[in-house]
Order: C-alpha cells, then structure tokens, then sequence
C-alpha cells in the first residue's frame, strides 16, 4: 500500500509538473513575443500611458492577448518593453532621418559637381573671348599704329618737301648767278684777250 501510495503520489505529481512546464513555456512565448515587437517599436511609449493602446487597432488579438498578459502580470518589464520599443522607434527614426542626409548629401554633392562643371565651362568660354579681344585689340592697335606712322611720314614728306622747295630755289638761283658770272668772266678773258692781241700788233708795228 506504500508502494501504492507512493506511485499514487508519483503519478499524482505528474499532472501538476507538466502544467507547471506548460505554463512556463507558454509565458516565454508571450514573453519573446512582446520582446519581439518591443524590439520592432510596436508598442507604445512610457508616456502614453494614459491614451488607449493601439494594440486594440493594429496588432492581432494573439498579439494584444500576449501583450495584456505581460502588462498584467509582469508590470515592471512591461515597462521595460515600452522603454526598448521607444528606443526602437527612435533609432528607425534616426535611421530614416540618416538616410535622407544621406539622400541629400548625394543630390548636393551632384549639385556642386555640376556647378564646377559649369563654373569650369564658364572659364573656358572667358578665357576665349579674353583671347579673342586681345587679339582683336591687339590687331585694332597694329592698324592705329600703321595709320599714325603712315601719317607721320607723310606729314615729315610734306614738312621735307616743304624744306626742300626753297633750297631747291636757291641753288638754282645760285646756279644761275654762277653761270652768269662765268658768262661775265668769259667776255672779260675774251675781251682781255683781245686787247693783247691788239697790244702785240701795235708793239710790232713800231
């Protein structure tokens, strides 16, 4: 009969222990459950404690059933879910807002390339016009020279000839005195010449 009673007792054991193991499995479902949507910032925030939660308009009753279990029975790591969910919240947030730096950097990165290259295609175009109107003055400078020059030689052509004509006169003048003087100096040796010669005639005739 001890035996008995000790089997009795063994296998009245039994039920309870397997509930006991059932439990325990069943509240580290609904704990890794709400672990999961903690992590994935699927509940609400410490501070709206006071609101109605949303897991009554977007989660599933399985969800919500497993996330009113928690909050009833483990109230403090309730709490704690809430926190890591907010913190989920906040890092998708920053995630998000990293991203669309990102997205922003890359579109004014893209927007300074362009401008450089604008910029790089403007210098290009100014340096060939600078070019251009150098040699254009450069060669407006070249023809205002050639003009200035060819008009100072004519007026240093006009200003020689302008010399020149009166010292033309005068040497012909001169010329003309001289040859007039010759003409003179000729008729005197003539004449000078015939006094000898009538000189010597009379000489021999005395």
């Amino acid at each position: 009969p001890a035996r008995d009673g000790a089997s009795n007792a063994a296998a009245g054991g039994s039920p309870g222990s397997a509930g006991a193991v059932s439990g325990r499995d069943s509240s580290e479902s609904f704990l890794l459950e709400g672990l999961r949507m903690a992590l994935m910032g699927m509940l609400d925030p410490p501070e709206a404690a006071g609101r109605p939660p949303r897991t009554t308009t977007n989660l599933s009753s399985a969800s919500s059933g497993s996330l009113a279990l928690i909050q009833s029975r483990f109230p403090g790591l309730w709490d704690s879910y809430r926190e890591v969910s907010g913190l989920a919240k906040e890092r998708a947030a920053l995630l998000e807002e990293v991203a669309a730096l990102a997205q922003e950097r890359a579109a004014l990165l893209d927007q300074s390339r362009q401008l450089q290259d604008e910029a790089f295609a403007l210098q290009q175009d100014l340096a060939v016009q600078r070019a251009a109107v150098e040699a254009s003055q450069q060669s407006e400078s070249k023809k205002q020279f050639e003009k200035l020059l060819a008009q100072q030689r004519h007026a240093m052509q006009l200003g020689f000839d302008g010399e020149v004509g009166p010292l033309r006169q005068q040497l012909e003048e001169t010329r003309r005195h001289l040859q007039e003087r010759e003409a003179e100096a000729a008729q005197l040796r003539a004449e000078l010449a015939e006094t000898r010669r009538q000189s010597r005639n009379s000489t021999m005739q005395i």
